[in-house]
Order: structure tokens, then C-alpha cells, then sequence
């Protein structure tokens, strides 16, 4: 588990990305500077009692720390798909600007690449620096699921963390960082071992999916009355609900959709909780991972409820996914689908993850119908 936060933290240094760095930010300091010739926003605001938005618009960051957290995200985004998404990797680097600024954070990811890659440890106070906002921004908890869940198949990974704190993996990690991966190999040991027994996954397969099997699908087909058009919706409900910070129980919605008889669309639905997206701009994306069957796991940076498609009363708690024809082929004979995606926790930077799953079977009982009002899309 010490290869996600060890040996990927190595910051790039090129003549080629200086410039391309540089370029970015002369054009975000192009636009800073355009923005600050309108009009200030607070004109068109209703009448308040507060003092002016314009005494408070600071930015937390400047132009040129923004650049740099943008093109050092890849030092903690996991392309391999080991649990850390873009979302978090921003925050993580946030911290480290926010704590040390750039030329401090840059340091330390060198110092911490350059002693993990050799086979060395960290002082306590650079692991502690370390690790601070990757506690905060990250869930080791499912970093740590995730991890058994590859290399030990044969256990529930889901129960073996059950009670799992974030500060007690905080606390492996520093010992592996500080006292060596033996040692704290050691300590998960304690951990893990009286948990083998009752986690054991079983290894009895779902039911094999018949012809006249419907599963848990529900369908509706409506008519366009001015152009005569087919629009036929496929709805999954999660097999679970999850619960979100404000202790609401929330219910996921998957969806397939087709539309004019042409038009196919796979989205998600959180169930009125909003999918985390801290990019500020006006095409919100949000980073998820998902699983069909078997399947290796797939990383995406999707839209959330882009333009016009759906009400504005379901902005950014909608996530559409890019592959929807390859999604709903791949979910043919397939037993579940599996998400995890980052959630909004209130109004702060930080997410809660949250690991959904659908059983998929039985939708090839109704696809004909989806393949009768989408003819030669699948």
C-alpha cells in the first residue's frame, strides 16, 4: 500500500514545461487583469446589510500557485487507478502551497521522492508535513480497501476495513515513512489478522442471468407529441443507499437513456446530494471511478448536468459518462456496476467517498426495447 504516496512524487522540472508553466501564467494573470477592469460583481447583488463583495474577494491563491498546483497534479494523481483522484490531488496540493508556498512545497515533495525511491526514511517533521494534507484530503480508509481488494481477492475488503479509522492508517503510513515498511507492516498485521475469518469473500457466483430474467430495471417510453420522436429511459436504484455528512440517506440512480431515436446517454444520479467539483469554472467536471463486472476499473473526469440537458434543479447532482454505447454493451451478461465518486461535504474543500453498487442484472431482457426506439446504436 506505501506505493501510492511513495515513489510518484517526483516534480517536473523540464526547460519545455517551465515554459508552457510560465505561458499559463502570464494568461491567467491576462485574465485576472481583465476581470479586474468590470464592474464590480456586487452591483448586481440584492440589497444587503453585509459590507461590499469587494473587500473580500481575495484570492486564496495567486495566478502563478494556481498554475503550478494545475501542473503538479500528476504528482498524486493515480492514473493506474490506486484511489487518488484529481479532486483530491488538488486539495493535497493546495495544502502543501497553502502551508509552505511553492518553492517550499516543491522541496519537500523533492526531499520525500528522493529518500522513498532510495530505500530511505523521512525525518518525523517531513513526514508529518507530508502527510498532513493528504490526511485531510484524501480517504485512506478506501485507499486502504482498494489496495486488499487487488491483492487479496479472496477477502471481503469492504468488512476487513469495517471500523477502520483515518487516523490509524495515518498512523501505518508515518511508520512506514519514519521507522520502515517492516514495522509498520507489523502493526497492520495486528490489524488485519483476527479479521481474515469472518471476511472471507464468498466465492458463489450470482445467478446466471435467463431470458426471462427482468432484475431490479424499471422502464418508461414517452412520445414526442410535435416530432414523433422516442425517448426510453432504463432506471437502477443502487443496491444501497448511502448516508451523506448531513447524516441524509441518499439514494443513487443509475440511468440509460436514449433520445430521438439516436441520441444515447449512461448517467449517474446521487440523489440529490452534489458531486464534488471545486474548479470554479462554468463546464463543472467531477473525477470518478468506475467497475463493470470484472472489469478492470476505469478513471474519468466526467460533466455534471452540462448546459441545458437536464432542470437546473439537478446541477451537479447528475454525472454523464462519456462511453455510454460501450457501457451499456459492456453491462450485456455483466452481474453489477460498481462507482465510487467524491462527494460534497458542505461547504468546505474537503469530500467524503462514497462506493455505490448496482446489480445490473437482467437488462438484456429489455434492451430490445432500448435497441427498438435506438435503432444500430448497439
Amino acid at each position: 500500500m506505501w506505493s501510492l504516496l511513495g515513489g510518484s512524487t517526483a516534480c517536473s522540472d523540464s526547460s519545455e514545461e517551465v515554459a508552457a508553466l510560465k505561458a499559463q501564467v502570464e494568461e491567467l494573470q491576462a485574465q485576472v487583469n481583465a476581470t479586474s477592469t468590470r464592474a464590480p460583481a456586487v452591483t448586481e447583488a440584492p440589497a444587503t446589510t453585509r459590507a461590499p463583495a469587494t473587500t473580500t474577494t481575495q484570492a486564496r491563491f495567486t495566478a502563478e500557485e494556481e498554475a503550478w498546483i494545475e501542473s503538479e497534479l500528476s504528482t498524486f494523481v493515480d492514473e493506474a487507478g490506486l484511489g487518488v483522484t484529481k479532486i483530491q490531488a488538488r486539495c493535497i496540493m493546495k495544502g502543501f502551497v497553502e502551508a509552505r508556498g511553492i518553492t517550499g512545497a516543491g522541496e519537500l515533495l523533492e526531499r520525500v521522492d528522493a529518500e522513498l525511491n532510495s530505500g530511505g526514511r523521512l525525518s518525523a517533521s517531513d513526514a508529518d508535513a507530508f502527510l498532513e494534507p493528504v490526511v485531510a484530503c484524501a480517504n485512506l480508509v478506501g485507499i486502504t480497501r482498494l489496495d486488499i481488494r487487488r491483492t487479496e481477492p479472496s477477502v471481503d475488503a469492504s468488512c476487513m476495513v469495517n471500523g477502520l479509522q483515518e487516523s490509524q492508517v495515518a498512523d501505518w503510513y508515518r511508520t512506514a515513512y519514519v521507522e520502515g515498511e517492516e514495522v509498520a507492516l507489523a502493526a497492520m498485521e495486528d490489524w488485519m489478522s483476527s479479521r481474515i475469518p469472518a471476511c472471507m469473500a464468498t466465492t458463489t457466483q450470482a445467478p446466471t442471468t435467463t431470458s426471462g430474467f427482468k432484475g431490479a430495471w424499471k422502464t418508461s417510453v414517452e412520445q414526442d407529441l410535435m416530432d414523433d420522436s422516442w425517448t426510453t429511459t432504463f432506471r437502477l436504484d443502487a443496491v444501497e443507499p448511502f448516508t451523506d455528512w448531513f447524516n441524509t440517506e441518499r439514494q443513487p440512480v443509475l440511468y440509460l437513456r436514449c433520445q430521438e431515436g439516436y441520441m444515447m446517454e449512461v448517467f449517474l444520479y446521487l440523489g440529490e446530494a452534489r458531486f464534488a467539483d471545486w474548479d470554479g469554472k462554468e463546464t463543472h467536471k467531477t473525477s470518478l471511478r468506475y467497475r463493470i463486472g470484472d472489469k478492470p476499473a476505469v478513471s474519468a473526469d466526467v460533466p455534471t448536468t452540462p448546459g441545458d440537458r437536464l432542470s437546473e434543479t439537478l446541477h451537479r447532482k447528475v454525472a454523464f459518462l462519456d462511453d455510454d454505447v460501450q457501457i451499456i454493451r459492456e453491462l450485456r451478461g455483466a452481474s453489477r456496476m460498481v462507482f465510487e465518486v467524491d462527494v460534497e461535504r458542505g461547504f468546505t474543500e474537503k469530500t467524503q467517498e462514497v462506493l455505490m453498487t448496482f446489480d445490473t442484472r437482467g437488462l438484456e431482457y429489455h434492451l430490445p426495447l432500448l435497441t427498438k426506439h435506438c435503432p444500430g446504436q448497439l
